[in-house]
């Protein structure tokens, strides 16, 4: 929200009063809902990834490791103040106007680092983290950096590596060579289900059932 409304120089300024605002929403949640049936969901959006994947100053850092470091603190902090019993979960997101993205991911290894970082800088549990895949990319370059993946146990990785628009075909060229690099994960789209038309939700949920067996 602050990077498509607010000049570029007022986004640090503006980022604490912002999260404030977030964390009050949190409570308000937390307050209203019993815990046990309520799971918080971050979207880390493709402000974060564009920045990250062009690696140029901007507000966050001069660099990769500043940018890192500096969302990492932030989503670290917003993470904190959900209750320990209240389920965790992070979205990755390259964006999805129209079904296309705002950066397209030269591979996941921004995903994995920033992964990494929540993973050891969050001291409450994560339950999932979710990290997309391109509809083209079924490539071993794509998925290579998921070796150094170092999440704690009892954090799911999800792999949003179901597409409609080429099937249970797609799905499982993706899926094949997602395992060779990664065990143990659940899959879904790359984007929610938001967006589409009604009428090609059963479609798509037998893709998922289809791939999961």
């Amino acid at each position: 929200m602050i990077w498509l409304f607010l000049q570029d120089n007022l986004h640090r300024v503006f980022d604490p009063i912002y999260n404030d605002a977030v964390r009050r929403e949190i409570d308000k949640l937390a307050e209203a809902i019993p815990h046990a049936e309520l799971a918080i969901q971050f979207d880390v959006a493709s402000a974060v990834f564009a920045r990250l994947q062009r690696n140029e100053p901007n507000a966050y850092g001069r660099n990769k490791d500043e940018m890192l470091e500096a969302f990492g603190a932030i989503l670290g902090k917003l993470a904190e103040h959900v209750p320990g019993d209240i389920e965790l979960l992070f979205h990755f997101c390259y964006g999805d106007s129209n079904h296309r993205h705002v950066v397209e991911p030269i591979d996941m290894g921004d995903m994995v680092d920033l992964a990494n970082r929540l993973a050891g800088g969050i001291n409450r549990s994560i339950e999932l983290i979710h990290m997309p895949v391109p509809r083209d990319r079924a490539d071993d370059a794509y998925f290579a950096p998921l070796t150094r993946l170092k999440l704690r146990p009892g954090t799911q990785l999800c792999l949003g590596l179901v597409h409609y628009t080429d099937g249970i075909a797609g799905t499982r060229r993706r899926l094949a060579t997602a395992e060779k690099y990664v065990k143990n994960f659940s899959i879904a789209t790359e984007c929610g289900f938001g967006r589409r038309p009604r009428d090609t939700i059963s479609g798509l949920l037998a893709i998922h059932a289809a791939a999961a067996e």
